[in-house]
């Protein structure tokens, strides 16, 4: 199967990926692959599809009666732990693209059909909230509309559930019956009677005042089981009392001395240029258990061996710009004064101290060492539209906004007044069409570092970092309709890049096009897929200059110019 390694090479999880999802669950060729690999039975992939359908007609009836509080349903890559032990609960192993469940989910055993649909529910907020009390309170109007069959159910699920957060959701089954006599603006109004209500504005829910203590028990039982899973897990990879695993590292460092910086936030812990000074490092590593030394060495070896081969590939590597420091707060970027890939073990969305790597990591490590040396390629212009390219390039820039103008047009008077204005605020000369594309050209070095990135990546690699930077855009702050339609367009490029045979596919069922921008009226379908097609064709005017490598040092497939 193609991009098999991407879904199922990672110990303790698999994937069930957006492209092989559809409104009643997998894919008839990922079903049998799963089979065929052992990874789960046909009771598996029954009741996984069972789930996902009644999933998503409960999601389409939700957002039709209540669209303020409710979303879409839509295609999220499903993350199936088989060993709770390699991975971090409530984590996202593909960020704000993945959905987080335990094969146990999906085992009559040890779950059930309600809870394993409620939790596409819960994980969809939860991954868009970051938290485990607000996704379950958020989600409580969901129980609203539910029979009492289905609450009963429901409750039946959760008690005999091994997932390791089943607690709070046995929490929330004992307060359904309790849960019921809340109100909510669109799914149960207040009659008459209703008495003095609290607003809860998050979730649109009107909390009557007898309920106000239950609904705050739920939200400390909510954080008190998210903090005792968490700290479950961490128990695993406590600090051990000796220093063993803290000694492999070093001494890995001191025998390879490889081409980067380790950090703990700006201080420098080891250098190449003083690599027999390891005194610093070695306080930091004290006590670290032997999970994390491994997987931080593993972490290390791959910064190295993709620095290396992009400068054993380049012909002088002096041509190379001095570095800004960039996007720090990613945990790996070029070191403005060193010129070398830093690694910080502070980080703390990463726990590079405390757990190993979680699935997907290594592999947007990997990409994301490569994708800042190829900021520097671009700044040093080895990626570029060519001259021989550059009336192309402007022919089909004018393409892009000249379609943008005419979509605009054909929007309703409303929506063309708030392209005005979006158009008004980025600055600049001439149509909104044309202003709204020019102010996302700058984001295209982006994209030029990635075409001569993919030069150096594995497939997973580049398939885990094309992914991770096509998101949803509708809750991003101050981003208009317009621009946000625009975004998409230039963020669906990263897609092209990758394995997928339907890119477009994966863009509109993962990102809610038809809801948010088609409903809205913004643009038709067929206007949204020209629209990405015609950017693809100024991504297309992009090459790598191969005068700046050595003979054979690129795949012929990235030698565009």
């Amino acid at each position: 199967m193609k991009l098999a390694r991407f879904y199922f090479d990672h110990d303790g999880l698999f994937v069930i990926p957006i492209e092989h999802l559809g409104p009643g669950g997998m894919s008839p060729a990922f079903a049998a692959e799963l089979t065929t690999r052992g990874l789960a039975d046909e009771a598996f992939v029954a009741a996984f599809d069972a789930a996902f359908a009644r999933y998503w007609r409960r999601a389409e009836a939700l957002f039709a009666a209540a669209p303020g509080s409710w979303f879409p349903p839509r295609r999220q890559h499903v993350c199936v732990i088989t060993d709770g032990a390699r991975v971090r609960p409530y984590h996202q192993p593909l960020k704000r693209t993945s959905w987080l469940f335990y094969a146990e989910d999906f085992r009559e055993a040890t779950a059930g059909p309600e809870l394993a649909t409620y939790l596409f529910f819960h994980n969809e907020r939860l991954g868009l909230s970051a938290s485990m009390l607000a996704a379950g309170i958020h989600n409580l109007s969901y129980f609203l509309v539910r029979s009492p069959e289905e609450r009963e159910a429901f409750a039946h699920d959760a008690a005999r559930s091994t997932r390791p957060d089943a607690a709070s959701f046995r929490a929330l089954a004992e307060a359904l019956p309790w849960a019921t006599g809340l109100y909510h603006g669109s799914l149960r109004p207040p009659g008459p009677d209703a008495g003095e209500l609290g607003r809860l504005e998050i979730a649109d829910l009107l909390v009557p005042e007898h309920l106000k203590p239950n609904l705050q028990a739920l939200a400390s039982a909510f954080q008190a089981g998210a903090r005792e899973v968490l700290a479950r897990h961490a128990a695993r990879y406590a600090p051990r009392g000796d220093d063993g695993a803290a000694s492999e590292v070093v001494a890995w460092l001191k025998d390879n001395e490889p081409r980067l910086l380790v950090t703990a936030g700006p201080t420098i812990l080891w250098s190449p240029e003083r690599p027999g000074d390891l005194a610093a490092l070695g306080e930091a590593l004290r006590g670290i258990a032997t999970e994390p030394a491994e997987s931080l060495v593993a972490d290390l070896a791959v910064i190295d061996a993709r620095t290396r081969a992009f400068f054993d590939a380049l012909v002088d590597e002096t041509t190379l710009p001095d570095p800004h420091d960039l996007d720090q707060e990613a945990g790996t970027y070029v070191h403005a004064t060193h010129k070398l890939i830093a690694y910080d073990l502070r980080h703390p969305e990463m726990n590079r101290l405390n757990e190993p790597s979680p699935p997907y990591e290594r592999w947007m490590l990997a990409a994301r060492t490569i994708h800042e040396w190829g900021h520097l390629a671009v700044d040093a212009e080895m990626v570029r539209v060519p001259d021989a390219r550059r009336p192309a390039f402007d022919e089909a820039k004018a393409e892009v906004a000249t379609l943008l103008d005419a979509i605009i047009g054909r929007a309703s008077p409303k929506l063309q007044a708030v392209a005005g204005k979006e158009a008004q605020l980025l600055g600049g000369e001439g149509s909104p069409g044309k202003r709204l594309f020019a102010a996302l050209l700058a984001r295209f070095d982006d994209f030029a570092a990635n075409l001569l990135a993919r030069c150096f990546l594995t497939p997973e690699e580049m398939e885990t970092y094309a992914r991770a930077n096509v998101l949803l855009l509708v809750q991003e702050p101050g981003l208009g309709p317009w621009l946000r339609l625009v975004r998409h367009a230039y963020e669906y490029q990263y897609l092209t890049l990758g394995g997928l045979d339907d890119p477009f596919d994966y863009f509109a069922g993962s990102l809610w096009l038809d809801q948010h921008l088609v409903d809205a009226g913004i643009c038709s379908r067929d206007d949204a897929r020209a629209l990405v097609d015609a950017v693809s064709r100024v991504c297309a005017t992009y090459a790598i200059d191969a005068q700046f490598f050595r003979p054979g040092a690129l795949p012929k497939v990235a030698q565009l110019g």
